[in-house]
């Protein structure tokens, strides 16, 4: 039959769609997936990170072993290289390292191993070869990121800054032959392209520093998604409440019914009081939640339906949605006296998904 799987937290939705995939399977996603996720888009910040915010080694090793970063290099040599940078510079205290002399780091760091009297063991095993990979995948990368950081304690225009953004991104994910289709690859590939086209178009006067870029870029690309282009397996889909209304299946599994995930907070407005908006005939922030409420007890009439909720949030427990509350209220410890063996069975079959022969 038929399984639909309805939540409005796109974590979880993304986290499901992830462990489907391991299986082979590709479900029906109507949101989407974050387009701020996507490998070439994470290239685009962590380039941003560590060109204009300098002194972050985290930042800069997730920058050398992404796995879109060529820089004009074959994929498997840039991987290894990075992992000769890694030993060789990175390790042990760096204070705060600049990706425009990360170079002389190297260089440094290795005369200082190579003069040691107690040379690491993995010293010996540095070819001349990975050593020279090393100093090219360096030399592309400063050279790559040089226009963004040029632009650092200053301000420019948006359409400035997107431009430098852009020829710093393809340069380092250009490859040895020098094409970007590994870049632009796929739906996440072509969705990066229509949004990098709009933001280099942008007529704005809008002026930035360098500094806030990373953060300006990362609010305007929050609320783009990335389609597929093709229709997944039938059998199972991962909707939205508003999906949830006007389709039907065999089974509904509502997902994330933890309070303050669904129904979310009522979060008071920043910008207006509850009597301004009252004043100008607004919605309150309760009146999502009615929504919600609505959405839930629709969704309650499919033939079967699955509730899930987490267990704990983060470090610590997470309480039940309040309509889980009241359904135990209402209902009875007797009514709801085999609903729990029935998800155990659930549980322990999801959990022989994950087991191996040791």
């Amino acid at each position: 039959g038929s399984t639909a799987l309805v939540t409005g937290d796109r974590e979880l939705a993304r986290r499901v769609s992830g462990e489907l995939r391991r299986f082979g399977i590709e479900a029906d996603d109507s949101g989407g997936t974050p387009l701020g996720v996507t490998p070439p888009a994470t290239l685009l910040t962590l380039a941003l990170d560590v060109a204009l915010r300098p002194g972050d080694a985290v930042a800069i090793l997730s920058l050398l072993k992404h796995p879109l970063l060529c820089a004009g290099m074959a994929r498997n040599h840039a991987r290894r290289a990075a992992e000769t940078i890694e030993l060789v510079a990175m390790r042990g205290g760096v204070g705060r390292p600049d990706i425009v002399d990360l170079a002389a780091l190297f260089e440094e760091r290795l005369a200082a191993l190579a003069g040691d009297s107690r040379k690491p063991f993995w010293l010996a095993r540095l070819s001349p070869q990975r050593l020279d990979d090393a100093r090219n995948l360096l030399g592309a990368v400063a050279a790559a990121t040089a226009p963004l950081a040029a632009l650092r304690a200053s301000t420019s225009s948006l359409a400035e800054l997107s431009r430098t953004s852009v020829v710093a991104l393809e340069a380092l994910g250009r490859d040895e032959t020098g094409s970007l289709s590994e870049l632009y690859r796929g739906d996440a590939g072509e969705a990066l392209i229509a949004f990098l086209r709009g933001l280099v178009g942008a007529t704005a006067e809008l002026a930035i520093e360098a500094g806030e870029w990373p953060d300006v870029l990362a609010a305007l690309i929050a609320g783009e998604a990335v389609k597929p282009s093709f229709t997944g397996d039938h059998r199972i889909a991962i909707w939205g409440a508003l999906e949830a209304r006007l389709q039907s299946v065999d089974t509904l599994v509502l997902g994330g019914l933890n309070e303050g995930s669904w129904p979310r907070k009522a979060e008071p407005d920043r910008f207006m009081s509850r009597f301004m908006k009252a004043g100008l005939e607004l919605e309150p922030p309760e009146r999502r939640i009615g929504l919600a409420a609505h959405d839930f007890v629709m969704a309650l009439g499919a033939p079967k339906v699955v509730l899930t909720r987490a267990a704990r949030a983060g470090d610590a427990p997470a309480l039940p949605s309040r309509w889980l509350q009241r359904l135990q209220t209402f209902a009875g410890k007797d009514a709801l006296a085999g609903a729990a063996p029935r998800g155990a069975a659930l549980l322990s079959w999801a959990r022989d998904l994950d087991k191996c022969d040791s």
